[in-house]
């Protein structure tokens, strides 16, 4: 074992190259485009050492009287004469300050001297022109650290770097049980003075840049109870920051914290938004401490346009999941400090998602959560499918941009392009119907191509509207199943039987949902009033509203669903809007059609408030009211006693169409169709003498044949 002057002496030797070893192992570090030499950073990483091992020597003449003159050596087994004399404030005894003249130190002047010559080497290694991409250099620059920090940052891994320095520790401190450096240890090591002492010491504390930044950890003694005092902490550095410091790759980010480091991007050329969305997003990321909030469904494009934007600027960006933390529930503050020192490592700005399950901390932690994203010099982007998932104080001052349907152009531009990529580009009107039929962000768009050119491939067969939309339809997740069921179309458009009026009404609604983004979006008349479509069909049962319906999901390529009120409507107040707001939301993302079958029992004329109930039962047509207005796709709603529904809600229909009981000539027209020509015999039907003779609605009539029909075949 190594004696106490054989340690003390290994520092007033020149600093042997005891991490060349592990240098030369070191993968290439993955910096900014001039990287930092192996040579320069080896060079580097020698001097700042060597400037810890002088600030060791003037620790120990600053407390040479540690030593016992019996033993010559440090111990805080017992206190010696010379320390209790200093402790006491009387006159000590050189002879302490004798041995280690006797080991060669030089006096403090002489090491002061030696320690300022040292930081000019420094200085000089630092106007090297790739000297900026030394990596604690750059932990310096982005972390903002003062050269009081910097100094402890350094002291507080120089045990890591150098097991020499380790041991030479536990000697100036004189006690060899330490295997990490306290915190009062550090600071009075590396402060050049008494004057300076508290600031270091409060660098060190829980408001310091270096706690505060999570590039160091305090931790407690168990020699301290009930809780250690700030100096007597145990100070080390997280490996991360050791591993950044050698160079190493620090690309794969770690799974705990719920993040993902996203180099490179496409080029924003090839990408498709509105048009002044990545305008007003580049100029907010150019701001200092930027905020913005990016509104929008998953798959809207809000990480492929930041991060397009953020690497033609030579930046990264960090895409956090606080739900994949468990810690980032638990102790908010300190996860964020970790995953904020990643962003800074990296030169990364942040994209923060809380879309469909908000992230919140308790009231104990918020303060402390809002101050540490306060404090982080780059962008930090909040997404989330509507305000009301962001906490309110992360608002405040934000940019607010939203990332809603792509045009109608836009979204056919889209498919073109994926699909000729994919060497799938003969067929024009696949990307016509797709972009007519559904109204799909760009990253649904990208992966239902994808996944129909796939399947193609395997098939060894041509893409085809079938494919395309069952891959579409996978993608668009739902929930609607919970309160409306599928209605599988069986009709057609020839098979609705009414007057020729209403027809051509029919005809009217199919064409205003297929040009609807012509005339709102590319010629401007989104400015007068709703987008969706919302269309009232009222009549006698039996007359075909809910066929006419599934037909006219059908002739659009939209999906059916048809609204179970019996799970809507509930008896506890509030619960029937938060039903409804379900349904609306769930149908926005299918792109389906919905039936409200019955109508008037929700969307009864409004009353007088005679009690609570009544005010409640008009609060529920107003939210229904307001839904349907916002909601942009077609919602059809049938009814019996079009009379009774709300009048300021049949304002707002936009096509209503009424379905009288057939006359004799459309009576005969539906007798025809509901009995197939295969299954007549030779005998010639008088159509026009049953339609005179039973005056029926188009459902009995259906249900007249079909009983017919079993009837006949018992025969």
């Amino acid at each position: 074992m190594a004696s106490v002057t054989t340690i003390v002496g290994s520092i007033l030797t020149p600093w042997p190259c005891d991490m060349t070893k592990a240098q030369t192992a070191r993968p290439p570090a993955p910096r900014e485009d001039d990287r930092v030499s192996d040579n320069l950073l080896d060079l580097y990483l020698e001097d700042q050492l060597t400037r810890i091992r002088l600030m060791i020597q003037r620790y120990m003449r600053r407390n040479a009287d540690r030593l016992q003159g019996f033993g010559k050596s440090y111990t805080d087994a017992h206190v010696g004469r010379a320390e209790l004399q200093r402790g006491l404030m009387l006159a000590a005894p050189r002879s302490a300050q004798t041995w280690l003249d006797e080991l060669g130190m030089p006096p403090l002047a002489n090491i002061e001297t030696t320690l300022k010559h040292q930081d000019d080497a420094v200085q000089r290694q630092l106007a090297h022109d790739d000297a900026g991409a030394i990596p604690l250099e750059m932990i310096r620059a982005r972390f903002g650290l003062a050269p009081i920090a910097f100094d402890l940052l350094l002291a507080a891994m120089a045990p890591r770097f150098s097991e020499e320095i380790a041991r030479l520790y536990a000697v100036a401190w004189a006690d060899f049980s330490i295997k990490q450096p306290y915190a009062g240890f550090l600071a009075e090591l590396v402060c050049p003075g008494k004057r300076v002492l508290n600031d270091a010491i409060a660098e060190l504390g829980p408001q310091g840049t270096l706690r505060r930044c999570a590039l160091i950890e305090c931790h407690q003694q168990e020699r301290w109870l009930p809780r250690t005092p700030l100096q007597y902490m145990a100070v080390s550095v997280p490996q991360r920051i050791i591993d950044f410091a050698l160079g190493q790759d620090l690309h794969s980010s770690p799974t705990e914290l719920g993040i993902t480091l996203h180099l490179g991007a496409r080029p924003l050329g090839e990408l498709a938004f509105a048009a002044d969305q990545p305008q007003r997003l580049s100029r907010t990321m150019r701001k200092t401490s930027a905020r913005v909030t990016l509104l929008g469904e998953p798959g809207s494009g809000r990480l492929t346009l930041m991060r397009a934007l953020a690497d033609a600027r030579g930046r990264a960006v960090l895409e956090v999941k606080p739900t994949l933390a468990p810690e980032a529930s638990i102790n908010a503050p300190w996860w964020l400090a970790q995953v904020l020192r990643e962003a800074r490592l990296h030169r990364a700005h942040i994209l923060l998602r809380l879309d469909g399950q908000p992230w919140s901390p308790d009231a104990d932690q918020m303060n402390a959560v809002h101050q540490l994203l306060g404090d982080f010099p780059g962008t930090v982007a909040f997404t989330a499918a509507r305000r009301q998932e962001i906490p309110a104080a992360w608002l405040t001052g934000t940019t607010e941009l939203t990332f809603g349907p792509l045009p109608m152009k836009t979204q056919r531009d889209m498919w073109l392009k994926t699909l000729t990529q994919a060497g799938h580009d003969k067929d024009e009107t696949l990307w016509e119907l797709m972009a007519r039929r559904y109204q799909l962000t760009p990253g649904a768009i990208v992966r239902a191509a994808r996944q129909a050119t796939e399947q193609a491939r395997v098939e060894r067969s041509p893409v085809t509207i079938e494919t395309l939309e069952s891959a579409v339809r996978v993608r668009i997740v739902h929930r609607l199943d919970d309160l409306a069921r599928t209605v599988v179309p069986h009709n057609t458009l020839a098979d609705v039987v009414l007057p020729e009026d209403r027809r051509q009404q029919l005809e009217e609604i199919l064409s205003y949902a297929r040009h609807a983004d012509q005339v709102y979006n590319q010629w401007g008349f989104a400015h007068n009033g709703a987008l969706g479509l919302s269309v009232l069909f009222s009549g006698p049962p039996g007359t075909g509203k809910t066929m006419t319906s599934s037909v006219l999901a059908r002739e659009l390529g939209r999906v059916l669903y048809q609204i179970d009120l019996s799970r809507v409507v509930d008896k506890y107040i509030g619960e029937t809007e938060k039903n409804l707001g379900r349904i609306f939301d769930e149908a926005q993302k299918a792109q389906a059609v919905l039936l409200f079958d019955e109508a008037d029992s929700l969307f009864a004329g409004r009353t007088s408030v005679k009690s609570s109930n009544d005010r409640y039962a008009n609060l529920e047509v107003n939210f229904l009211l307001q839904r349907l207005e916002e909601y942009s796709g077609i919602s059809i709603l049938t009814t019996n006693a079009p009379h009774s529904l709300d009048e300021a809600f049949q304002r707002r229909i936009r096509f209503k169409i009424d379905f009288p009981k057939p006359d004799a000539p459309l009576r005969q027209a539906l007798w025809e169709r509901h009995i197939p020509d295969h299954a007549r015999d030779d005998k010639p039907i008088d159509w026009e003498a049953l339609a005179e003779a039973f005056e029926l609605s188009g459902g009995h009539i259906r249900n007249a044949a079909l009983r017919a029909a079993f009837k006949a075949a018992e025969e």
